[in-house]
């Protein structure tokens, strides 16, 4: 069977009737539930590895959530090794790096999608350590600004145990949503995951099982 294309793997947006699209409908909903009293603005979209399916749960609840009438805004702040412009072809040399470090303004790196009420920010170019940037008062700073312009904003990240940047950003959002991908998470790996996010007081707000199967 072949692969994939990144675009091809926004199954909510171009498959709207199908059980997937369900299935992140109902995702929407538990997290309106869980969220219900709280402000629930910035969400943290994580996984404990790499390849559990993380970013592309972030790219379908986005599309979701914007089904729902709200402006959602999509932050890659996987500096490291970004993706998710791939889903969309659009370019990410200039975007939260640039932003961070003072070289660009943000309304002029934040990019529309092909995705009614969807839009985008790139990770960028830095020349700072990642995790540097996210303990910055910049960071914080530009969550608050972009409150102010969207309803929801999804934001991406390296695994949780790569390195502490998803550590750092989990204490400076609303909420987590984890990601587990079946058959590749291993139980005592999760468990230190949740444990770091944890001692970072980050509000979990429930974890998504993907059950995706290798092709």
């Amino acid at each position: 069977m072949p692969r994939l294309k990144h675009k091809d793997k926004i199954i909510a947006g171009l498959n709207p009737n199908s059980k997937i699209a369900e299935v992140f409908r109902l995702l929407r909903t538990n997290i309106n539930v869980a969220s219900l009293g709280q402000n629930m603005k910035t969400i943290l979209i994580a996984s404990s590895q790499a390849k559990e399916g993380r970013t592309t749960t972030l790219v379908n609840l986005a599309v979701t959530i914007a089904n729902d009438n709200k402006k959602v805004l999509i932050i890659d702040a996987d500096m490291r090794t970004p993706s998710i412009h791939k889903y969309f072809h659009v370019s990410h040399k200039k975007g939260l790096g640039d932003v961070l470090e003072g070289r660009e303004k943000v309304e002029d790196i934040t990019q529309p999608t092909f995705l009614t009420h969807v839009d985008l920010i790139a990770a960028g170019q830095h020349t700072n350590s990642p995790s540097e940037l996210f303990s910055s008062y910049e960071f914080e700073s530009l969550l608050h600004a972009l409150q102010e312009k969207f309803d929801v904003i999804l934001i991406d990240s390296p695994p949780i145990l790569s390195n502490i940047d998803a550590q750092i950003i989990s204490a400076k959002v609303n909420g987590v949503v984890m990601v587990v991908k079946r058959g590749k998470s291993k139980r005592t790996l999760v468990k230190k995951a949740k444990s770091h996010l944890e001692n970072m007081h980050a509000n979990l707000l429930g974890v998504v099982l993907n059950m995706e199967k290798k092709k």
